[in-house]
């Protein structure tokens, strides 16, 4: 009887090693089809960082443009004003060398 019992016990203790085996497998396979999963999400979202990232770069290299065509074009602006400026002070130099010259030759 005692033998009994203890065949019993070994056959319990071996179904339950059987059980512990099993869900270790079963709980390995979760672990690893977690870490795929977990894997693939950081890879899509990566994916989608690096189109935000390339969507900025452009809307940034779009305004840096707009801003050096509106510098060119502030700058055009000066510089017609200075050369208009520069035209009218010779314009005047001229003059006033012009009636230096005609003063001077009038007091001979």
């Amino acid at each position: 009887m005692a033998e009994d019992i203890l065949e019993r016990l070994r056959s319990k203790e071996d179904e339950m090693e059987a059980f512990i085996n099993e869900a270790r497998k079963k709980a390995s396979s979760i672990k690893e089809e977690a870490l795929k999963k977990a894997k693939e999400i950081k890879s899509a979202k990566m994916k989608e960082t690096e189109l935000v990232l390339a969507e900025f770069a452009e809307k940034e290299k779009e305004a840096a443009v707009k801003e050096a065509a509106a510098i060119e074009k502030d700058a055009a602006r000066q510089a017609e004003g200075m050369k208009k400026k520069g035209a009218a002070q010779k314009d005047k130099a001229v003059k006033v060398v012009v009636g230096l010259i005609n003063e001077g030759l009038g007091e001979r």
